[in-house]
């Protein structure tokens, strides 16, 4: 079976690389509806609050590079940076004023990210995540 190389995907309009499943987009949202329902029930651990982060990044990445919901995945990188923060600081995964509105909001947006990217960018997204997910959780090993 062909397979395009990066090189022959990157150089190909967005518009016409394949876009995510229906399958794939269904177990992204359950994966985000997830992490924030453990954090509202007080049953999220270390790497439930490390899998939020890494959605947070990969979404901010895709949407960065598709154009759509810049703005509002700024949002989430604050919320997400407060959990961090705040679990440094108490040890406690939790959120607090008005950050689980924000959370269910970022839900939708990241959701409405993943409907409009195509693979290659959500692959590129998600490599990009990884490592600044991997860096960050050492900084704060520290």
């Amino acid at each position: 079976m062909y397979r395009p190389t990066r090189k022959q995907m990157s150089a190909t309009p967005r518009w016409l690389r394949p876009k995510l499943s229906q399958d794939q987009i269904r177990d992204i949202g359950l994966a985000h509806v997830t992490n924030v329902d453990l954090i509202v029930k007080a049953q999220a651990d270390e790497g439930i609050l490390w899998d939020l982060v890494h959605c947070v990044y990969l979404w901010t990445v895709a949407a960065s590079e598709i154009g759509l919901g810049v703005p509002e995945m700024a949002t989430q990188l604050d919320l997400v940076t407060r959990l961090i923060k705040r679990y440094g600081e108490t040890g406690a995964i939790q959120f607090v004023g008005n950050d689980y509105e924000i959370a269910k909001t970022g839900i939708c947006v990241m959701d409405a990210i993943a409907e409009q990217a195509d693979q290659y960018t959500a692959e590129l997204a998600n490599q990009a995540a990884l490592k600044a997910v991997n860096d960050l959780s050492a900084q704060c090993r520290r």
